[in-house]
């Protein structure tokens, strides 16, 4: 209880868990639902590998449902996974939704119609942009065919080097989806929206200069673990 978090994964218990959560993965390969769900129950019981615990909920309470037939216990171990604290917010969101969709089966409207329901079912907005695919090849990344716009001496749009590949002149132009989203939305926008495509770079390098004096700082324990 007393060492550290980021050191927690070195001790002995963390590595039992996880070698624990392997074997319940074995388990249920070969039909052992109840030797798996036994297991997955006992290490729910402890406090190690807080980060494992909605992973453990989900396969828990699919267990009980699926295949042992108890869908009172799978729902009584969605509210246990519910009001548990160490569970994350993208493991709460599926457990969220597991939950309704055992109410509506089950007929328990009090967790049907829970507050966190909402949240359970809210559908980010999607927006659909239609392009030629130029190759058909799994193996090999999509390239998409993209419409550009002659340019002209106003620069603007035509002059943005992160919408469309650099020397494009005009007519039809063969990009990656990357750059066809950023050239849609740089339209839509009427050339006043930039975006640039560089995977995780921006953000480590935001969290670098953020946190710079917590990083390269001496005294810090575990600041180089």
């Amino acid at each position: 209880q007393t060492m550290p978090s980021y050191l927690r994964r070195f001790d002995p218990a963390h590595v039992r868990a996880r070698t624990a959560t392997t074997a319940v993965g074995l388990l249920e390969r070969a039909g052992e639902h109840a030797a798996a769900t036994t297991a997955l129950l006992s290490l729910l019981s402890g406090d190690v590998c807080p980060e494992k615990r909605g992973a453990w909920y989900d396969r828990a309470s699919t267990n009980f449902n699926t295949h042992l037939g108890k869908p009172a216990d799978a729902s009584e171990m969605l509210d246990h996974a519910l009001a548990d604290p160490w569970v994350r917010v993208g493991d709460r969101v599926a457990l969220q939704r597991r939950a309704a969709r055992l109410a509506k089966k089950t007929k328990n409207w009090r967790v049907a119609v829970a507050a966190w329901r909402e949240d359970a079912h809210w559908d980010a907005p999607v927006e659909r942009i239609d392009a030629r695919a130029m190759n058909a090849d799994a193996r090999e990344k999509n390239k998409y065919v993209n419409v550009v716009e002659e340019d002209d001496d106003d620069g603007g749009l035509e002059d943005d080097l992160f919408s469309r590949p650099q020397g494009a002149v005009g007519g039809e132009c063969v990009v990656s989806v990357e750059a066809l989203a950023l050239a849609h939305y740089s339209v839509a926008a009427n050339g006043g929206w930039r975006g640039a495509h560089c995977e995780t770079s921006l953000w480590t390098t935001l969290f670098g200069l953020l946190f710079a004096d917590v990083i390269f700082c001496g005294g810090v324990p575990g600041t180089f673990r």
